[in-house]
């Protein structure tokens, strides 16, 4: 359903050009509380840039406790 709505706003995007990368509470730390403190992008580093080479990535980021 995500990727219906957000093809039917920029039709080029489809499931094989696009990475929905989510961003969740690791046992320490919660995403929102990292992105405000403009840490974002040292915490997701450990993961590999393969990941997103994709022509499009799509972040969701968990906010609530």
């Amino acid at each position: 359903m995500l990727m219906q709505f957000l093809s039917s706003l920029l039709p080029t995007l489809t499931p094989d050009n696009t990475k929905i990368h989510l961003a969740q509470h690791n046992g320490i730390e919660h995403p929102m509380d990292v992105y405000l403190a403009g840490d974002f992008d040292e915490w997701q580093s450990w993961q590999s840039r393969k990941n997103f080479e994709c022509r499009y990535v799509i972040g969701l980021v968990e906010c609530c406790r």
